[in-house]
């Protein structure tokens, strides 16, 4: 028998597959660790290349189960630490930078490396649609350095983007009004996140989307800790609509990695009350639904009122 990841000879099974300690070792250390550069071979190279080594292991099967989180606190220390240092460098993109040009969904995804910003003024205005392009090029950023985005082909990378990174910049948005102690979502600046319009109905949508989810996490006291690892839960989606068989599998595997961090630390934090922590943190995802509906809602009296808006390519797919 042999492993089927290497094909050197072995007679271990490790998370769910044939396969030796060498590779057992290699996918949790990647699987939990930082983010892998995707290669430039045209062909897939699993014997040298880590980024086509982690790939051939979860085409192979590889998944990870809760115990093999529970049994390692450290490793899951170390992973949160990760995310944070990654989400840190959004924010510091938001508050510093400021970004030129009308890239579309599929320039974003198929771009090799970062996204390249420009440094803004002290004394430098942002105008609402301005932010809403920083913020959402900031978690398109973001996404990109994650291991599993790297994985998927251009397509899916394009599905999960497209129907992800709004649902995450209200989630965050949300999110930084809990830290500020604030009862509304604001910009970073402090400034309206809508146009001034005459609709009492606009008033209306608009005090719901500002206010409701935030409220609701403030009710939850979420910690930056349990924001990080459910919006990356939120994220690696396999439900969603057009992904192929591929995309699906592999965004399987990872969800059920971050679902069992999750679900630990909760449990580490909560003891005896993790579970019922674990689902009120989950449910989250349908207010966040609920706010994107009524974003696209809002925008349609927009147009309604103002035809002539300002729009931006990588928004294209919402309306």
């Amino acid at each position: 028998m042999s492993c089927l990841i290497c094909q050197k000879p072995t007679t271990s099974f490790n998370y769910g597959i044939l396969s030796c300690n060498a590779c057992k070792i290699f996918f949790r250390r990647v699987i939990l660790g930082k983010p892998v550069a995707k290669c430039s071979h045209t062909a897939s190279v699993p014997l040298t290349c880590r980024f086509c080594r982690l790939k051939k292991c979860i085409e192979s099967g590889m998944s990870f189960q809760s115990r093999d989180i529970q049994s390692d606190c450290a490793t899951l220390t170390k992973w949160i630490n990760n995310l944070k240092v990654l989400y840190a460098h959004r924010k510091l993109l938001i508050l510093n930078c400021r970004f030129d040009g009308d890239p579309t969904i599929e320039e974003l995804a198929a771009l090799r490396g970062p996204l390249v910003f420009q440094s803004r003024p002290k004394d430098y205005k942002m105008g609402i649609l301005e932010w809403g392009v920083l913020i959402a090029l900031s978690t398109i950023d973001y996404f990109k350095k994650f291991n599993f985005l790297n994985l998927l082909e251009l397509k899916d990378q394009m599905i999960l983007i497209q129907q992800s990174f709004s649902d995450f910049d209200t989630l965050s948005g949300s999110f930084k009004a809990v830290e500020l102690k604030k009862a509304e979502f604001l910009n970073p600046d402090g400034t309206d996140i809508f146009l001034k319009m005459d609709s009492g109905v606009c008033q209306v949508l608009e005090n719901n989307i500002r206010c409701k989810l935030v409220g609701r996490m403030c009710e939850l006291k979420i910690t930056l800790e349990e924001f990080l690892l459910l919006t990356a839960v939120f994220l690696c989606n396999p439900a969603l609509s057009d992904l192929s068989s591929s995309a699906k599998s592999i965004l399987s595997t990872y969800q059920r990695v971050y679902t069992s961090v999750l679900l630990h630390y909760c449990m580490m934090t909560h003891q005896q009350n993790g579970t019922t922590r674990f689902t009120d943190l989950l449910s989250l995802f349908h207010s966040v639904k609920i706010a994107h509906q009524e974003i696209r809602t809002h925008y349609y009296f927009c147009i309604i009122q103002k035809p002539n808006l300002p729009f931006r390519n990588m928004f294209a797919h919402e309306f």
